[in-house]
């Protein structure tokens, strides 16, 4: 497998691997749906996915029940929803 084959795999199993109800912690500073400051390291639970994993719609609870629509690059798995 080359790296370039290794790296695209790996991408798509970083977007699918997420799913509705599973908690999640951002990796960076976002800016919320509504210009909210969201820190990095906020957790927040998956409510909706957009496309086939294109991006996910989180709610953060802790900070006001803000939203964000954000990359899977911007999320880091911290409990998985149980089925």
């Amino acid at each position: 497998m080359s790296l370039e084959t290794f790296y695209q795999f790996q991408k798509e199993l970083t977007r699918t691997d997420l799913r509705e109800l599973d908690v999640v912690a951002l990796t960076a500073d976002v800016t919320g749906d509504e210009g909210e400051a969201l820190p990095e390291g906020a957790e927040g639970t998956i409510v909706d996915i957009c496309g086939d994993g294109d991006a996910f719609v989180v709610e953060f609870n802790d900070l006001g029940s803000a939203l964000a629509t954000l990359p899977a690059e911007r999320l880091r798995l911290i409990e998985r929803a149980a089925l």
